[in-house]
């Protein structure tokens, strides 16, 4: 009995230990990395709009499956449609930031409702971008082709893009306020030269 015991105390102290070191991991980077994602695809290329046409994710998961988008806390400022986001961002003329979160992740929590929550904050991304916020809390189809098609391997991530799903920045990591005002001023101003490249505006597409 004695023996089964002691092996039983030794199994509880190995698991303490292991989550201890990652938690202490996690909090040092203000960052959790994502888990291998089993999905064999190319990630080297950028995130391309989506096409107007583009059937819902939500519809292909399988049975089982949680829809990948719906994590905005009653928040009404956040879209949660990502086909829906990008027609918005082409019909004004303005970029798109991307919120991936989750629930378990201590560092996106923080950076919701700190930075993003900040009403300075929102106003410069109201300015130039339309939100749209990506629930990865549970592992869905759908969002594990989210995730590479943007290439995130870690949380929290924010990338803001133009309306063509050119990556313009990001934020990989919790950012106090002024940090992510600092970051969203850069993405302002390449998404400024961007325009000032490309030169008159042509029309948006139909809406199907």
């Amino acid at each position: 009995m004695w023996f089964v015991a002691s092996r039983r105390y030794i199994s509880v102290g190995v698991l303490l230990a292991l989550s201890t070191q990652a938690c202490a991991s996690s909090s040092s980077t203000g960052a959790w990395l994502m888990p291998r994602l089993a999905v064999t695809e190319k990630t080297e290329a950028r995130p391309s709009q989506p096409s107007a046409t583009t059937r819902d994710p939500r519809q292909t998961a399988v049975p089982g499956d949680l829809p990948e988008m719906g994590m905005t806390d009653g928040d009404r400022w956040w879209r949660d449609d990502e086909v829906e986001a990008y027609q918005e961002a082409v019909s004004r003329d303005v970029g798109i930031l991307v919120d991936f979160s989750a629930v378990w992740c201590m560092p996106c929590t923080a950076l919701d409702r700190e930075a993003l929550a900040d009403p300075r904050v929102r106003g410069e991304i109201d300015a130039d971008f339309v939100p749209l916020k990506i629930d990865v809390s549970e592992e869905t189809r759908a969002n594990k082709e989210q995730l590479l098609r943007y290439r995130v391997y870690r949380l929290p991530a924010v990338i803001m893009l133009d309306a063509r799903g050119q990556e313009l920045g990001r934020i990989d990591h919790y950012m106090d306020v002024k940090a992510v005002r600092g970051r969203i001023a850069e993405a302002r101003e390449a998404l400024a030269r961007r325009r000032k490249s490309a030169g008159p505006r042509s029309a948006p597409p139909a809406r199907p």
